[in-house]
């Protein structure tokens, strides 16, 4: 797999643990927005609205799809990761 961004591609062939943890630090920041924009969702003041449920709604689906697309992101920067140390 070759990587096609070229700063990255120069942090990959020079750093490549660096690389790994940048990757990871930036899946990190990704899930803590949906964090942040579950707090913010809640200080609504009219919970029962149709359009706080149709928003919540889309949070948790979007929750859902998220987890799914940073676990296989985790798992393939360790998968990449552990076969380069070998």
């Amino acid at each position: 797999m070759r990587e096609l961004n070229p700063v990255l591609a120069g942090l990959v062939s020079s750093d490549l643990p660096a690389f790994v943890a940048l990757k990871l630090t930036v899946t990190v920041a990704v899930g803590l927005i949906f964090i942040f924009a579950q707090e913010t969702l809640m200080k609504s003041p009219d919970k029962n609205s149709s359009s706080f449920k149709t928003a919540l709604r889309i949070l948790r689906a979007a929750y859902f799809s998220i987890i799914i697309f940073l676990a296989i992101a985790v798992a393939n920067n360790l998968f990449v990761l552990c076969n380069t140390i070998k």
